[in-house]
């Protein structure tokens, strides 16, 4: 048993021997040979790279191998060889070479552009608000002038922003807060701040519209901080009237003017007028004129002191206004004269018109106001101390015209003829409860006509319905509309 396992041994390493060693006498047909390589064992030369060679290790095999060595082939040391830099180009050279003793013919070698020999400093150029440092280089190949750059060490400074100083984003209102802002120089970046906050409205009256003599101005409640913030506006009172020649000046202006206007006249101090039957605001129509002030304004001739016109409309408004005519005259000292369709316009709202004796047998109608297609509306004020020699001493309502009170006294007032306080021809009247005209009876400041039924308060006629008196004083409503009504007598 033991003599057949030995066989068997034995026949298997001679299987082995016969499949992995060179078979005996130095054939060179192994099949698996083991190499001894020597590195470079031949020489490079000018034209050809070294070579590895290699003997088989197995025993009795006697092949050779060889394969590429690691140096280069080193190329003719002729005179005059050179090598390619990144700006010159290079040459093999020409001759008979020092190292094959061959002559050769030399050759250009282009230029290699990247065959710089860079010469590095780290971190030259400093990191930014933008990018990281980086490192430069120059070529040290000679006359290279090319620089290089590669990312360095220190990461982006977000401290190095070149900021500029700090300039107003959002000015500062009264509603809104100022906003700063600046601007990094190097990366265009920008950071905000708050300024100021919000000032708050700081309201003052600011005249936004100058007056004039005969205009009126603007005053406005506005923001010291922002004009366009307005809480208000007011009227400002037009440039006080002093003399006879700034109201002449004004009155000339206004005649002189354009239609469809609004005027304000502000009467100061007593200013003497010369009376006049010519139209005092020419023939300016749709115009307003309104008088205010605490001025007097007094007749020092015969004639009228205002003589309005077509569509013009005269306001009387302030308390202690005085229009005053003269005790010996021949024409009312207020005329308001229209025509038919035209209507002219009176409205006394405050003020004085007294003192007037309109003494003529045509004129002498009206001491006060005198009406000729007209309206007049009394709201206030008094008419006192007039006089008229025909009728009329206060106020005369004449053909197509209307007068309506609603406020005021009429009192102190005479003629000769019919209606001290007013009379009315031909127009139509009406007074509310907060009105006064005075009567026979009402002791020294009665209105007073020719005679009783001569209507010492009011006097009415009309072609159509005759003749009305009321000679008590009247102190609430009355109308021409409603003669059964109290207060009428007929005559």
């Amino acid at each position: 048993m033991k003599i057949k396992e030995l066989g068997i041994i034995i026949l298997a390493m001679v299987t082995v021997f016969s499949l992995t060693a060179c078979p005996p006498g130095g054939s060179t047909t192994c099949t698996n040979h083991d190499w001894d390589w020597t590195e470079d064992a031949v020489s490079a030369t000018c034209t050809q790279a070294s070579e590895d060679t290699a003997t088989c290790k197995n025993d009795g095999c006697t092949a050779t191998n060889e394969r590429p060595g690691g140096i280069p082939a080193l190329g003719h040391d002729a005179p005059g060889a050179a090598a390619a830099t990144c700006q010159a180009i290079g040459n093999t050279g020409t001759g008979t070479c020092a190292r094959c003793q061959q002559s050769v013919t030399g050759d250009v070698i282009p230029i290699e552009p990247t065959a710089h020999d860079w010469d590095w400093t780290e971190d030259a150029i400093a990191a930014t608000c933008m990018e990281t440092s980086k490192d430069t280089a120059t070529c040290k190949n000679a006359g290279c002038t090319v620089i290089n750059e590669r990312s360095g060490s220190n990461p982006v400074n977000a401290a190095a922003h070149d900021w500029s100083e700090w300039t107003t984003k959002t000015p500062l209102t009264c509603t809104t807060a100022e906003v700063l802002i600046r601007v990094c120089s190097l990366c265009q970046g920008d950071e905000e701040k708050p300024g100021e906050p919000a000032s708050g409205h700081g309201y003052v009256w600011t005249t936004t519209t100058n007056p004039t003599n005969i205009k009126t101005g603007i005053e406005s409640f506005m923001c010291s901080h922002d004009n366009s913030h307005i809480a208000n506006t007011r009227t400002a009172a037009s440039l006080p009237i002093t003399t006879i020649a700034e109201y002449t000046t004004a009155i000339n202006a206004i005649a002189s003017g354009a239609d469809n206007e609004s005027y304000s006249l502000n009467i100061q101090g007593a200013i003497p007028v010369n009376g006049s039957t010519g139209m005092t605001f020419g023939l300016r129509t749709g115009i307003t004129v309104t008088l205010s002030g605490n001025g007097r304004l007094y007749l020092t001739s015969a004639g009228s002191l205002f003589y309005i016109r077509n569509n013009q409309t005269l306001v009387i408004n302030s308390s202690s206004l005085i229009l005053e005519g003269i005790p010996e005259n021949n024409n009312s000292l207020i005329q308001v004269l229209g025509s038919l369709g035209n209507i002219a316009n009176l409205e006394l709202r405050s003020g004085t018109i007294k003192g007037n004796n309109a003494n003529d047998i045509i004129n002498g109608f009206g001491g006060g106001v005198f009406l000729f297609h007209a309206s007049f509306s009394m709201g206030g004020g008094e008419i006192i101390g007039n006089s008229a020699s025909q009728g009329g001493g206060g106020v005369f309502v004449g053909q197509g015209s209307s007068f309506s009170m609603t406020g005021g006294a009429i009192y102190s007032n005479t003629t000769n003829g019919s209606g001290g306080g007013v009379n009315i021809q031909s127009g139509s009247f009406s007074s509310t409860q907060f009105t006064t005209i005075s009567g026979g009876n009402a002791g020294g400041d009665s209105n007073t006509a020719r005679a009783n039924t001569e209507g010492h308060a009011v006097f009415y006629w009309s072609e159509s319905q005759g003749s009305y008196y009321c000679d008590q004083t009247v102190s609430g409503i009355m109308s021409t509309s409603n003669l059964t009504g109290s207060n009428w007598i007929k005559k």
